[in-house]
């Protein structure tokens, strides 16, 4: 049984977007807009380093990057086709046609837009950079944004505190909402462009659950929302509650053949009370366990102890308009444990690095998602891994 929740995202410098005056960005084309302004300039008398700005710092393997790409892909196909996919299952039949998802296209499109050495908006010289150097250079002011999880302000608090002490500097790291892919207007008619989308965002941000009450609140771009239709809201509302979590990978069992299975049994059910919540929440300073509990409303004065960094992802968790999905490990699916599929087969072992963040980078998202339905579809080898995870 899950052990951890393990919530990933991008994590972000608070200080550095108020010094520039931008805010945190709600799709991934202001994302991109956001990067532009701060890795080439736009005028900025601004220097996060002195060979350049750059809005992304990584480590040299860009760990975490990859993990947004099945978050955009499960906002753009929405949770049940993303469940499909990994089901087999097209047009409710058992099919290789599940690798015709433009969401797969759409989110590997914009982390290849993102990570792309030709942009500049990745600090080029990560490749010489662990992932615990890339951590410390970021919390001491480099770059603007970074991919981490809800273990990162807990892992580096000693270090955040060691360089406060020696240079004086403590900037405001937080974890955002994970911006939402902006080709989802393609499925939402009444939703016309990158600006009504984004007002859209702002008003789910404001915790308004439909339309009907959204018109009812005050908030920019508040007046673009009159003809949004209330499904089309609900297409935003339900992609802004897509979480992805290395959690779903942790599990904790006890073997057959321990001794003293009852005494474990027991800690296991332990670690689901309350009680024990709020012990691994005040020892990891946010980090949760994969149980629902709502610290903010539960235990104020607990979540008010909490670091930044946490309070923003357990409010990303709890107290929202949308409903919080978080998305499967993928071994968990016949098709990918016994039948060897992969969402990106072309990718193989290789990271996300090697294809788009890389000099001479392998090749691009479109090749990538081509590459998949000439092998699944027209090779026909998804009826090979159809019958090994006996579907047939």
């Amino acid at each position: 049984y899950p052990w951890a929740s393990g919530m990933d995202g991008i994590v972000y410098n608070a200080d550095h977007l108020k010094t520039l005056d931008l805010e945190v960005p709600l799709t991934t084309a202001q994302f991109l807009e956001e990067c532009e302004i701060i890795s080439n300039g736009k005028g900025l008398a601004y220097n996060l380093k002195a060979d350049g700005d750059y809005a992304i710092l990584t480590d040299s393997n860009c760990n975490y990057w990859g993990n947004l790409y099945p978050t955009w892909w499960g906002q753009y196909e929405g949770i049940t086709e993303y469940y499909n996919f990994f089901n087999g299952v097209a047009n409710g039949m058992i099919t290789g046609d599940v690798h015709r998802q433009k969401g797969k296209l759409y989110s590997l499109q914009a982390l290849e837009k993102i990570l792309d050495y030709e942009s500049g908006y990745v600090y080029k010289n990560h490749t010489g950079l662990g992932f615990m150097q890339a951590q410390t250079n970021f919390i001491s002011g480099e770059g603007v944004f970074y991919s981490n999880g809800d273990w990162f302000a807990n892992e580096m608090k000693n270090k955040v505190a060691e360089i406060e002490e020696m240079r004086g500097v403590k900037y405001d790291i937080r974890m955002m909402k994970t911006p939402i892919v902006s080709e989802i207007i393609d499925k939402t008619p009444s939703i016309p462009n990158e600006e009504t989308l984004r007002a859209v965002i702002r008003a789910i941000d404001n915790k308004f659950a439909s339309v009907a009450e959204a018109k009812l609140g005050q908030f920019e771009g508040y007046e673009l929302i009159t003809n949004v239709t209330e499904a089309d809201y609900k297409t935003i509302l339900d992609a802004r509650g897509i979480v992805h979590a290395i959690g779903p990978r942790h599990q904790a069992g006890v073997p057959s053949y321990a001794k003293g299975k009852e005494i474990a049994f027991d800690f296991l059910k332990y670690i689901a009370t309350d009680e024990a919540q709020e012990i691994y929440l005040s020892a990891t300073g946010g980090a949760s366990l994969p149980f629902a509990y709502d610290v903010k409303s539960k235990n104020p004065t607990l979540f008010e102890s909490l670091l930044p960094l946490e309070q923003d992802r357990l409010n990303i968790m709890y107290g929202q308009a949308y409903t919080v999905n978080v998305l499967p490990d993928p071994d968990t699916f016949p098709l990918v444990k016994w039948g060897g599929m992969r969402a990106v087969y072309s990718l193989g072992t290789s990271s996300v690095i090697t294809y788009f963040a890389a000099e001479g980078a392998t090749g691009t998202a479109k090749q990538l998602y081509d590459a998949d339905i000439k092998y699944y579809i027209t090779d026909g080898c998804f009826t090979e891994c159809r019958t090994l995870a006996g579907l047939d």
